[in-house]
């Protein structure tokens, strides 16, 4: 007699699909807990950013303040007040941001960069 050099092989056990359904909203539940700890991250990684800025800004001199936000100012004026190309308009944004953190920034200044961060959006 002739034996089959093939040896049998054991038999694959059929796959659970109850433990299988089972165990996906338990994956999708991981997922969104670590999607939005990474989410919780990045914020507070940009909101430490800002009042680093905004304490950088602070710190100055009120001589010095004053000068870097008048400067500021007529460069957003003559910038992004006066008809913003689309070419600027990312930079009109940013400086809208930047000059919200001076506490000159007040009346006509806060109403422009406010238009500003709104308009592009």
């Amino acid at each position: 007699m002739h034996r089959s050099l093939v040896q049998p092989s054991s038999p694959v056990p059929p796959l659970d699909e109850e433990a299988e359904v089972a165990r996906g909203p338990s994956r999708l539940r991981w997922a969104l807990v670590l999607s939005a700890l990474v989410l919780a991250g990045v914020l507070l990684a940009v909101a430490g950013w800002l009042e680093s800025e905004q304490r950088a800004i602070l710190s100055l001199e009120p001589s010095a303040r004053a000068a870097l936000f008048q400067e500021t100012w007529e460069g957003f004026e003559q910038l992004c007040v006066e008809g913003p190309r689309d070419a600027f308009v990312e930079r009109c944004r940013e400086q809208a941001h930047f000059l919200q953190l001076f506490p000159e920034c007040k009346g006509t200044c806060v109403e422009q960069a406010r238009l500003r961060t709104r308009a592009f959006r």
